[in-house]
């Protein structure tokens, strides 16, 4: 039902394609954080019942050697058991999914910043489009960050509409070398603010992106034309690739060494798969027109969250489970869009000679943000 309502919309020509907006906000699970079990508490009580059945159990072998007048501590050592195994279960259950935390109500949620504080959370996350502000692609995951959220994202709105936008803007929670390099492996434009993958100190003329690589020779050139020798390949991670590392041998002489790297072995150089997309990012961000665009983000896409989140007042998902989770949000977004279909049907009718009945709510002209006109895609 969502998808068909964005392909309405873009028929009716409330969908650009000029530039889409990826973002992310998260909401709280029904799960309450007062009952989330946490792994390091688990097993600080698992000690303290298993030296209690330790007790006991000396206590009924004392006993039962007296075999005198009626002994009671049985049950409660039955009960201790019970209580251990299902301290066990609990701890299982996280061993399977890798988790320092975990609801036993709701297992798929997962700890998230919410408001300022951490609660069982999902991520929501919708792709909009500058026109009209119309969502055109949403869904909802349960991992914390959106570093892998990229392309995921671009491949629902491809779904949803056959094409992604000639620019799709992104802030920095979605820098990520590998969704770098697998969105210009698809042809996907893609424009991210700096982050903790593709961020770094940024040294102007002598900043990693203005250095070439020679895979015929297998090394790196610099601006000054010095070329820098492969050292070795270094792991950065069972979650991402190798790199290959290359260093300069005559930063001793550079006339620009205090500019290029104050390194006491001179400059370094990683290299990967992904870095020719990660040095295009670079060399995006310091064009102008793609900073104006860049700042426009906000713009396009947090209303959304703001209206859905403020406005209407939902702040926490009233269904348990991901698929589930998946399912409301689909709806809501498909209201959100069908207000903003209403809205464009509306105007396109011209202006309203008919007076409100009294106590009718206001029209819904808070619904979103206006369109664009000042934004340049160029």
């Amino acid at each position: 039902m969502f998808r068909a309502g964005v392909r309405v919309a873009a028929e009716q020509g409330l969908v650009g394609m000029i530039c889409h907006a990826v973002d992310g906000t998260k909401i709280r699970a029904v799960a309450s954080r007062r009952t989330v079990e946490h792994r390091s508490d688990l097993e600080q009580a698992l000690g303290r019942v298993e030296a209690s059945i330790a007790e006991m159990e000396a206590a009924v072998e004392a006993a039962e050697e007296e075999a005198t007048g009626e002994y009671r501590l049985p049950e409660r050592l039955q009960e201790a058991e019970q209580l251990r195994e299902a301290i066990r279960a609990s701890l299982g259950r996280m061993e399977e999914v890798e988790r320092e935390h975990l609801h036993p109500g709701e297992p798929e949620a997962r700890l998230m910043p919410c408001e300022g504080r951490t609660e069982p959370a999902y991520n929501a996350q919708a792709v909009v489009d500058a026109q009209a502000g119309i969502i055109v692609a949403a869904t909802a995951v349960n991992a914390e960050s959106d570093n892998q959220l990229l392309v995921p994202m671009l491949e629902e709105t491809k779904t949803n509409l056959g094409a992604v936008a000639e620019e799709n803007v992104a802030d920095g929670g979605y820098s990520s070398a590998a969704q770098l390099g697998e969105a210009q492996a698809r042809g996907y434009e893609v424009l991210v603010a700096r982050g903790a993958e593709t961020g770094g100190p940024d040294r102007g003329a002598y900043d990693s992106s203005h250095f070439e690589y020679d895979a015929e020779r297998d090394e790196v050139i610099c601006p000054r034309g010095e070329r820098l020798q492969f050292e070795g390949r270094e792991n950065k991670g069972p979650h991402r690739p190798a790199v290959r590392r290359y260093r300069c041998h005559s930063y001793q002489e550079c006339p620009v060494r205090a500019l290029c790297s104050r390194g006491k072995k001179g400059r370094r150089i990683e290299w990967s798969a992904e870095h020719e997309a990660v040095r295009r990012q670079r060399s995006k961000r310091r064009d102008p027109a793609k900073q104006a665009l860049l700042r426009q983000r906000k713009v396009i896409v947090e209303p959304v969250f703001g209206i859905l989140k403020q406005v209407e007042g939902f702040r926490r998902w009233t269904v348990r489970g991901l698929e589930n989770v998946r399912t409301q949000w689909a709806l809501l977004c498909t209201a959100y869009n069908l207000k903003k279909l209403w809205k464009a049907g509306r105007r396109s009718q011209g202006p309203s000679t008919r007076t409100p009945r009294a106590g009718k709510p206001a029209p819904l002209s808070r619904l979103g943000p206006t369109p664009l006109p000042h934004l340049s895609y160029a």
